[in-house]
């Protein structure tokens, strides 16, 4: 790599806390559009039967099987009614992290405020392969994608038995990805040697 100052663990993780609030702010704005009732009732059960399964009793432990079914039911219909937000959320995480990051020379928001950008192995300006590949790799647009195609051609089952892995997936991948930037001396995650991308620090050339 070449001299400029590697972003630190936590100026990333800043960063990407400020992005996060900023696509849930424009998510809300579009959402205020959908009908959430039906979601927030689908919802409000999962919790209760979640509460119903942690706070059952010895003499009640027959009924488990009953609960745990019921909660796969309740989060595969919650999964089905969610169609158009999850696909509203991809296009916008990847018009941020990918289309805004590109045309603002490897920055989002949250990384122009803690000083810090995406450049490409060589330290130049990345290119839209290498911010859609980061993108696509860590952001969750490949989970997202594969089970939005899922729930139109899986039946219930399969869908929620690849639901979980998908995301046990993705949630080893991101843990492995935070350690590696935490403790490596380049600072690279695995999505960044993937992408063939590195995050330095703006102010210093």
């Amino acid at each position: 790599m070449g001299d400029k100052m590697k972003a630190t663990f936590m100026q990333r993780l800043f960063a990407y806390f400020i992005d996060y609030l900023i696509i849930s702010v424009v998510f809300s704005l579009f959402a205020l559009s959908f009908n959430t009732t039906k979601l927030t009732s689908i919802n409000d059960e999962i919790n209760n039967t979640m509460n119903e399964i942690v706070n059952i009793s010895s003499e009640e432990e027959q009924n488990l099987d009953d609960l745990n079914n019921k909660l796969i039911d309740l989060q595969y219909e919650y999964q089905q009614e969610s169609k158009l937000a999850s696909g509203i959320s991809l296009l916008i995480t990847f018009a941020y992290f990918t289309v805004f990051q590109f045309l603002n020379k490897g920055q989002t928001i949250g990384k122009k405020l803690l000083k810090i950008k995406v450049v490409n192995k060589e330290e130049k300006e990345p290119s839209f392969v290498t911010m859609f590949l980061r993108t696509f790799i860590v952001q969750g647009i490949l989970t997202t994608g594969l089970s939005l195609i899922g729930i139109f051609v899986l039946n219930k089952e399969l869908y929620m038995e690849t639901y979980f892995i998908l995301n046990s997936l993705m949630s080893i991948f991101v843990v492995v990805c935070a350690l590696m930037v935490l403790y490596r001396k380049d600072r690279r995650g695995l999505h960044d040697m993937m992408a063939g991308s590195l995050v330095v620090k703006e102010d210093v050339e």
